[in-house]
């Protein structure tokens, strides 16, 4: 008698798991899906633009998720506006900066609502969308706007009392007039910041050519300056142990000539010039 007792309790239970798991989620999400994220999220966003497509998710049983990647921009708000079908009593969202770390959630809210992120830096962000009670068919859509400029953003920064830069141009005209007197210079100066850069320069047969670096004193320990050929044959470096440096060639082709400055040692500003004669 117990035995027959635990199990029609057991058959009770199974019948009541069965009718609480319904039919299955319909193949196709409701038509009006999108259409009502839609209206919220542009509600939200009276000024803003869309942005992207309409993400659509599904969650076959409870607490199933959906990424999406998005790619988002610094300065600018986004209005996440979501919408679940008729079988979807709870909606989560959750998103995560480029780095991976997770800035905020909207967690077991009503199936239709709306998620503001306004984006500190620029790259791939992960949005992940969650039936947190219930199953069925999702939508997201996104607004964007730009973010309106915060009180410590428009206060005046403190002057920050700095030494003048050395004159690298100045420098430049000084080698040049004691290694090449009489030369010209060609065009502007090249000015660059990174560890190297590249530039080109024209040079004519029956000319001689002198090009001068000059990096940041004390910033700039090592200089080095690398002269290509238009056939891209390296054809003459100099590797300072300054923060000048100069190479010389006398053409015997006409062309483009590729030159690179490379800051070897060192982190600062420099600068080029190139002279003929």
């Amino acid at each position: 008698m117990v035995a027959s007792r635990a199990c029609l309790a057991l058959g009770v239970l199974l019948t009541a798991c069965r009718r609480d798991a319904g039919p299955p989620v319909a193949a196709a999400p409701p038509p009006d899906l999108p259409l009502r994220a839609e209206t919220e999220s542009h509600t939200a966003a009276t000024n803003g633009e869309r942005f992207g497509d309409v993400m659509m998710g599904v969650s076959h049983e409870e607490d199933e998720a959906t990424d999406f990647h998005l790619q988002l921009e610094a300065a600018h708000c986004y209005w996440l506006a979501y919408a679940g079908d008729a079988r979807v009593a709870k909606f989560s969202l959750y998103i995560w900066d480029p780095s991976g770390k997770r800035l905020d959630s909207a967690r077991g809210k009503k199936p239709q609502g709306l998620f503001t992120h306004c984006a500190t830096q620029s790259g791939i962000y992960r949005l992940q969308g969650k039936v947190a009670e219930g199953k069925g068919h999702f939508a997201i859509v996104a607004y964007r706007t730009r973010a309106a400029a915060t009180a410590s953003a428009a206060a005046p920064e403190v002057a920050k009392v700095e030494s003048p830069k050395a004159d690298l141009a100045a420098i430049i005209e000084a080698q040049a007039a004691a290694a090449a007197p009489g030369a010209k210079r060609v065009g502007n100066y090249f000015a660059g910041s990174a560890d190297s850069s590249d530039w080109f320069t024209v040079m004519e047969p029956g000319h001689c050519y002198w090009i001068i670096g000059a990096g940041e004193p004390k910033k700039v320990k090592r200089l080095y300056v690398y002269l290509w050929d238009p056939k891209s044959h390296r054809i003459t470096e100099n590797r300072s142990e300054s923060d000048v440096a100069m190479v010389g060639h006398c053409a015997k082709e006409p062309g483009m000539y590729k030159f690179q400055v490379k800051v070897e040692s060192g982190k600062g500003d420099y600068k080029a010039g190139v002279f003929v004669k």
